[in-house]
């Protein structure tokens, strides 16, 4: 699953690491312990997983732990879109927020792993660039070093909420 405020709160304490910017007085904010840590930068993240006795996976990896060795399923859970397995917007009229890990059973990868799709944004350890024979976005001026992010948030459409979408 994804790692939730409370987790995290655990890795700042013991490795005395910083708090994300949008926690006020170094913690969490009450009643969000079990939400997905969120407002962290890919070197928080690497810090976290390092801090756990793990590593980020990389973009072929988390993508493999999301579809199975079925190619064909597009998203965790199959080949066909199911509103009640995962936490994206269905349309743009649609306003949704962040939810506790777990939460989407429905969405469970082959592997057993939940959360791969909507809620909040994954972190991988690969950098950005395009796929041989495919086009990437430019990055913006002045970035370099960019990391690829997988598995959209609450506030992706469901048409880009699927196990190859990347930014």
């Amino acid at each position: 699953t994804e790692v939730t405020n409370a987790e995290y709160q655990k890795f700042i304490e013991a490795a005395g690491h910083p708090t994300p910017p949008s926690w006020k007085g170094n913690r969490f904010q009450a009643g969000t312990e079990a939400l997905p840590v969120t407002d962290v930068t890919w070197e928080d993240a690497s810090a976290y997983a390092k801090w756990a006795g793990k590593r980020l996976p990389t973009e072929e990896e988390w993508e493999f732990a999301a579809r199975g060795p079925n190619k064909d399923n597009f998203y965790p859970w199959g080949e066909t879109w199911r509103e009640d397995a995962a936490n994206v917007k269905k349309d743009e009229k649609d306003k949704r927020e962040l939810q506790p890990v777990g939460q989407f059973t429905a969405g469970v990868s082959p592997f057993g792993a939940l959360d791969m799709i909507g809620n909040a944004w994954e972190w991988t350890a690969s950098d950005y660039k395009e796929y041989p024979g495919g086009k990437a976005e430019p990055p913006a001026k002045g970035f370099s070093n960019l990391k690829v992010i997988r598995g959209g948030s609450y506030d992706t459409p469901s048409k880009d909420a699927t196990a190859t979408f990347r930014r």
